[in-house]
């Protein structure tokens, strides 16, 4: 029976190696992650950023809308809304919901001017027609 003893650096050698590869592997995936991670991060806020802008460019437009109108008044309002209800384009109403949002509101505007108005003198068929409108 023979016994061979090998010595210690031969046996811890390879584990070394061995060892440094792991490392390296573990280090490339890390680096790897961060990066895959920052992207993420930067694309979701990018498209957060691009649907706020979607959400606050048509409100702050509807604000701009409502303080005409508070400094206009009266008829001259109504004529203000005619003229804005026209203008819908596609740059401030950048989703079907707020222009759905909007004309709800021209039409409700609508309402409540011809509600305040004198509405016992008139008509009732030519009232209800400019309801309808």
């Amino acid at each position: 029976m023979v016994i061979d003893i090998l010595p210690k650096n031969l046996l811890t050698t390879w584990t070394d190696q061995l060892k440094a590869e792991i490392y390296a592997y573990l280090l490339y995936f890390g680096i790897g992650l961060v990066v895959i991670c920052c992207f993420s991060l930067l694309a979701t806020g990018l498209i957060s950023y691009k649907v706020g802008v979607m959400i606050e460019v048509p409100l702050i437009h509807m604000i701009g809308l409502l303080h005409k109108l508070e400094k206009e008044g009266g008829a001259a309002a109504l004529a203000v809304i005619e003229e804005v209800a026209n203008l819908q384009d596609d740059s401030i109403f950048l989703s079907q919901d707020l222009a759905v949002l909007f004309e709800s509101f021209i039409c409700i505007f609508r309402m409540v001017h011809l509600a305040t108005q004198d509405i016992f003198t008139v008509d009732d068929s030519r009232s209800l027609l400019q309801l309808n409108y």
